[in-house]
């Protein structure tokens, strides 16, 4: 008897083992999904392409690709939310949201900065447009104000 309860609770612990191995690996497939794209060389780009215009035009479309991901990667920086605790990028901002970063703003002039009047002024692309009127209104009279 003894015996059979010791087996079972070494299955037991045999079968836990095996599923958080599985887990941490499917874990790690799952979140490595993305591509690492190395930049092409210009001597890469010689050795695949022998003719010499398709080889600028090759190395024109890397430029151009790689100064497109460098801007997106800028853009990205300058979507950072300069409000304190959110994250919210201006893609993910509701009218509440926005309403409580201007009344913020509104009751406490410390809290008015041209780094916040700024991304707000974008995020009016991002709310309904029935409040970006309103909205704008009160942007334009912390523009007044900013420190």
């Amino acid at each position: 008897m003894r015996n059979f309860r010791l087996f079972n609770w070494l299955a037991v612990v045999i079968s836990l083992a095996i599923i958080g191995f599985v887990s941490v690996i499917f874990l790690v497939i799952a979140t490595d999904t993305e591509e690492k794209e190395t930049p092409q060389s210009n001597q890469e780009i010689e050795d695949e392409i022998p003719n010499e215009e398709e080889r600028a035009v090759a190395k024109k479309e890397e430029e151009m690709r790689l100064a497109e991901e460098k801007r997106a990667k800028e853009e990205e920086k300058e979507d950072l939310n300069p409000f304190p605790n959110d994250t919210f990028s201006h893609a993910g901002i509701s009218d509440e949201r926005f309403e409580k970063y201007l009344s913020l703003m509104e009751n406490d002039n410390k809290e008015i900065t041209k780094e916040r009047v700024d991304w707000l002024i974008i995020g009016l692309d991002f709310v309904s447009k029935e409040s970006r009127s309103g909205f704008e209104e009160r942007i334009n009279s912390l523009e007044d104000k900013v420190q």
